[in-house]
């Protein structure tokens, strides 16, 4: 699992083109993919509500995302 360190915050992103989403870690440029899509961006807003707190608060991205396909 991808330790998370005090401090870290997170840029969350929805794809468009593709419906994909991705986090990157600010801090150390991680990029963590999350194996869910959506069509719309009211879907995606709705989705990633409140994303970047729950980042920011927690120790381990994994254990709180299981979505997550890839860790760069």
């Amino acid at each position: 699992m991808s330790r998370i360190a005090p401090g870290h915050t997170f840029r969350i992103s929805w794809i468009e083109n593709t419906g994909e989403f991705y986090a990157i870690d600010l801090m150390t440029n991680e990029i963590y993919l999350f194996d869910i899509t959506c069509n719309t961006r009211e879907e995606a807003e709705a989705h990633m509500e409140g994303w970047a707190e729950i980042l920011a608060k927690k120790r381990y991205i994994e254990k709180y995302f299981p979505e997550i396909i890839s860790l760069s």
